[in-house]
């Protein structure tokens, strides 16, 4: 821009109305319709400035009044802390997707996954036997010892947990006892690779008996041979679409797989390093075979990729195992069930809804990370971590909550700063400090006055809504 002498070299800087007289005498040359925009905003504020003036207490009492009437809109704030609400968009693809499940599934039809994960002390590997043996310790605890007592009867992980419902075509009361009675729970981990994760879903022996053979014993999926239970029951004349489905799923079991221990009594002979002179399995043997992946009872059917049970970094890899919970809808049959076959069992009044399932679900969810935390002293190799569907739930929650105390003191510290950065030591007369602190005032209420106008109009509050407060 091309200025005369007498004025800024820029014009932009200096009075708007100012710039505009110097154009119209060609003292400079400029962007008129930016100078009369700025001109006319200029005079609206010099002409309010001047209004409010002449009635300063006027004007400051309207502002509080106004201030203090949408501040009242915060009675009714209502604060969203649902994962689901806060981070799915509106008329997106993910709410259509979830709409279409819920309406052909129905509400609450979605499992849920519950995680454990164990690392090495001090950068050390959770891949060796000791770490192993913590891991399963845990993992055993969680799957037979994590109780919860609702409506005056106990439930644990396997009257909750996601498995696989026997086939509808088995009418031998032989096998009932392995679909039923015996049905492990879906639970994704290292110790599936190995003889030792039987032991996780060891319940109370089951009396198997193949008729027209001699298998008559008593089996826990420890004990049980497939392979032997398949020969009986070819021996039997069972029905060879049963039988085939069992092969094609690869119903192995857990007989023929390494024990980490070889020396162990309970370790059984089928197992491929049974005969083995060292008391533990090799570091090297178990790298392998979790490199491969792991499989459960069923090596064709229940697969668990390595990524999916070992992570971290190559040096100091940690281990994981993941419990599948059942849906809420599933939750919710089980109770009503549970009640049909018990009407006295249950204390409870009318018929099981999600919610009582749901209700269920979270108090098993919170003891099973109570478990996880309060029993790591008895861990010396590794440190676990439990991450449940509830966890970041709980963290939003816990982050939505506001601090009073910080609040009031964090303001005051604010008007005590306004108040002597204007303050005018010399002559108290010219002094500026009230100043400092009604603005600060003024910056409180207009942000309670925002926030409550926004309660007004309907919209929820989340944690960052609270942390901007706080902040």
């Amino acid at each position: 821009m091309d200025v005369a002498e007498d004025i800024p070299e820029q014009v932009m800087y200096s009075n708007a109305y100012y710039a505009l007289k110097q154009i119209d005498k060609g003292a400079a040359k400029g962007s008129r319709w930016r100078l009369q925009i700025r001109s006319a905003i200029e005079r609206a504020f010099g002409t309010l400035g001047a209004g409010l003036g002449h009635a300063p207490w006027l004007a400051i009492c309207l502002v509080l009044l106004v201030c203090g009437l949408l501040a009242g809109g915060l009675t009714k704030a209502r604060f969203e802390t649902d994962e689901y609400e806060l981070w799915t968009e509106t008329g997106g693809r993910l709410e259509e997707e979830t709409d279409y499940t819920n309406d052909v599934l129905g509400q609450g039809s979605l499992p849920s996954n519950e995680l454990l994960i164990q690392v090495g002390r001090r950068g050390s590997s959770a891949i060796t036997v000791d770490a192993l043996d913590e891991h399963l310790s845990l993992v055993r605890r969680i799957s037979q010892s994590v109780i919860v007592t609702k409506w005056g009867r106990e439930w644990q992980l396997a009257d909750l947990c996601y498995n696989v419902k026997p086939p509808e075509t088995v009418v031998y009361p032989y096998l009932d006892g392995i679909f039923k009675e015996m049905n492990p729970c879906i639970v994704l981990s290292v110790l599936d690779c190995f003889w030792d994760g039987s032991l996780v879903h060891d319940r109370q022996p089951y009396h198997l008996k193949v008729p027209l053979t001699n298998y008559d014993r008593n089996v826990t999926w420890s004990t049980l041979d497939p392979h032997v239970l398949l020969e009986a029951m070819k021996n039997a004349s069972a029905d060879p679409v049963i039988r085939e489905s069992l092969e094609s799923a690869g119903f192995d079991g857990y007989v023929h797989k390494r024990c980490l221990h070889p020396n162990d009594p309970r370790c059984p002979s089928t197992a491929p390093n049974k005969d083995s002179e060292t008391e533990n399995i090799h570091v090297k043997d178990i790298e392998k075979s979790l490199a491969e992946g792991c499989t459960g009872y069923a090596s064709t059917a229940a697969i668990w990729p390595s990524a999916l049970i070992v992570s971290g970094e190559a040096g100091s890899p940690a281990v994981q195992a993941i419990f599948r919970l059942n849906s809420e809808q599933k939750v919710s049959e089980m109770l009503s069930e549970v009640k049909s076959n018990n009407p006295s069992g249950l204390e409870k009044q009318g018929n099981f809804s999600l919610k009582d399932a749901a209700a269920l679900l979270k108090d098993w969810r919170k003891e099973f990370v109570r478990v996880v935390y309060d029993t790591e002293d008895d861990r010396t190799h590794t440190v676990a971590h439990a991450w449940s569907t509830d966890s970041a739930q709980g963290v939003i929650e816990q982050y939505q909550d506001g601090s009073v105390v910080l609040l009031v003191v964090g303001y005051g510290l604010m008007m005590v700063y306004a108040g002597m950065a204007f303050v005018n030591l010399r002559s108290i007369t010219k002094s500026r400090m009230n100043v400092g602190i009604v603005g600060v005032l003024l910056v409180v209420l207009s942000c309670l006055a925002g926030l409550g106008f926004s309660s007004l109009c309907g919209l929820p509050f989340n944690p960052t809504t609270t942390q901007v407060v706080n902040g």
